[in-house]
């Protein structure tokens, strides 16, 4: 899929991704600050995410690269 996240991101085209896909690596353009961009209520969804998993026992190394989580 990395064909189509360049293909997008290189025409200006304004897409959201889904997440069941192969996301990007998180370290492109299309890493965290790129999904933060394209979903208005991403600080409500990173709140909640926190909220509801306090201790990051849910949060694998995979998902916190890709969410941008230190």
């Amino acid at each position: 899929f990395n064909q189509f996240w360049d293909l997008f991101q290189n025409n200006n085209l304004n897409f959201r991704p889904h997440w069941g896909m192969n996301l990007p690596s998180p370290i492109s353009a299309e890493g965290p600050s790129y999904f933060q961009s394209q979903f208005p209520k991403w600080n409500d969804f990173m709140n909640l995410r926190k909220q509801f998993d306090p201790d990051n026992i849910f949060l694998t190394t995979y998902w916190k690269q890709q969410l941008g989580i230190s």
